[in-house]
């Protein structure tokens, strides 16, 4: 026993120093390719990944190559896969600065940082918004930009609610319905998971306003099927003043209208952070701020929240 007991011992101890010597191989090779081809760099890297190998080193080459290829394409999706990884080599990394280079890291941050002051140029305060709060995430420190984003976005909200969405329908009598949001939310939750399905408003599958009604429909509500009918309904709210059960969507505003490609519902608002439930592609999931899906793509597409008014809800059956 005592003999099986010594060799196991040194196999482990040979083990942890082959990896041990595997991080500074590693290491080297990475930083080779980096300085030769950062495209190679991210294809050896992400072997890596797939393999659960140096995850760390790995997220670290993927997001300075990413940086790499903006600085010479300045294409914004090579900068968000940059921030993407950078943000997973934080979340991953026992000691950062053990690895990364403090040059390359001040090269990321003056991108973000531009982004932020060319959304704030053009007037793209919501893009502006999403890198302001990614720099203040993956550095500690706020932008001084940012108080003054969020204070045009504020106005922008206050705008919203006088905005007239095209009517695609005449609604019928209209009737006034009493809710429990914590019920709505348990059961929007009961269908965590469930898969995505277009046309679908069941347990075998939603679309995005298929979970809406069927989510309402367990308190007794009737929601139009649509979301552009759903989206007429209730009252504006802010995102600061929001709370679980309000619908949320997401779209594209035009000159004298607003289009409608996706409905939700807010799960949860903590401090003004909002999680929503919804049925994306992916399925029936929760998402929200500080989440990079989020982040990086409902942000961008939110328009506006609406509130049932104090918790009553006025709807019209679904023609």
């Amino acid at each position: 026993m005592k003999r099986i007991f010594i060799i196991l011992v040194i196999s482990f101890l040979c083990h942890a120093a082959g990896i041990a010597q595997s991080l500074p191989r590693s290491t080297a090779k990475l930083q080779k390719l980096y300085n030769k081809n950062p495209d190679k760099c991210i294809k050896h890297a992400k072997k890596l990944l797939r393999k659960n190998i140096n995850k760390e080193l790995a997220y670290y080459f993927l997001s300075i190559s990413y940086h790499n290829n903006y600085s010479d394409n300045q294409k914004k999706p090579s900068l968000n896969a940059s921030i993407r990884y950078l943000d997973k080599f934080y979340k991953n990394s026992r000691d950062p600065g053990a690895i990364q280079d403090p040059f390359i890291i001040a090269g990321i941050k003056n991108s973000i940082e531009k982004q932020v002051e060319i959304g704030v140029k053009r007037k793209k305060y919501r893009g502006a918004l999403i890198y302001a709060k990614k720099y203040s995430q993956l550095f500690g420190s706020t932008l001084e930009q940012q108080a003054r984003i969020e204070e045009e976005l504020a106005k922008t909200q206050v705008k919203t609610a006088y905005v007239t969405l095209k009517k695609t329908s005449r609604p019928e009598k209209l009737k006034r319905y009493s809710i429990n949001d914590s019920k709505l939310i348990a059961d929007a939750s009961n269908v965590l998971g469930t898969r995505y399905r277009y046309g679908g408003a069941s347990k075998s599958g939603f679309d995005c306003s298929g979970f809406n009604v069927y989510v309402y429909r367990q308190s007794g509500i009737t929601l139009p099927r649509r979301a552009q009918l759903q989206s007429s309904l209730g009252e504006y709210v802010s995102r600061k003043n929001c709370r679980k059960g309000d619908l949320i969507f997401f779209g594209y505003r035009r000159v004298k209208s607003v289009t409608i490609t996706h409905t939700g519902i807010v799960y949860s608002n903590i401090n003004g952070k909002i999680k929503i439930i919804h049925c994306p592609n992916s399925g029936v999931c929760i998402e929200g701020e500080g989440d990079i899906s989020w982040d990086m793509y409902w942000e961008k597409r939110f328009l506006f929240i609406k509130r049932i008014s104090d918790n009553n809800l006025l709807t019209i059956k679904t023609p």
